[in-house]
């Protein structure tokens, strides 16, 4: 919010921020009125109406689905190293990698003035999670595995 968020806003001052997740109204309360927090229904709608994922993400553990959901949605994502842990994805083809605070906010910032590389991210971010990430691939994986271990 300190670090990123105003570099953000100085470049664009029409730019909003939308914060979404469970409970995010208890984590960032009374924040400037150009800022949404809100837990929403389905995700996708939030994506679709958005320019890109900002994720910060600077501590490991759990599963990043925000970054699927974003890659399906068609949505480019900025995000740290950590933040694309244990995903397939490379930096300046299906996401932007960035870890200081000031270069997430270039990365989005470019992503925002230039239409054809946030084109260009979204949609190879988009054909990486259908062919890698894909339930249908898994799920056949997984029942081979479990075939051969079953001896069927």
């Amino acid at each position: 919010m300190d670090k990123i968020w105003p570099r953000i806003k100085g470049e664009f001052s029409n730019a909003s921020l939308w914060i979404i997740g469970k409970d995010a109204n208890k984590f960032f309360p009374d924040l400037e009125k150009d800022i949404r927090v809100e837990e929403v229904k389905d995700v996708r709608e939030v994506y679709q109406q958005a320019s890109v994922l900002v994720a910060p993400i600077y501590g490991g553990g759990g599963t990043r689905y925000k970054n699927f959901e974003a890659f399906a949605s068609g949505l480019p994502v900025v995000t740290t190293s950590i933040g694309i842990g244990g995903i397939d994805a490379k930096d300046g083809v299906d996401v932007i990698i960035r870890d200081e605070p000031k270069e997430i906010a270039k990365a989005a910032v470019d992503i925002i003035k230039n239409p054809q590389l946030s084109e260009e991210i979204a949609e190879n971010a988009k054909i990486l999670v259908k062919k890698k990430y894909n339930w249908d691939p898994i799920a056949r994986n997984l029942s081979q595995i479990y075939e051969k271990l079953g001896g069927v």
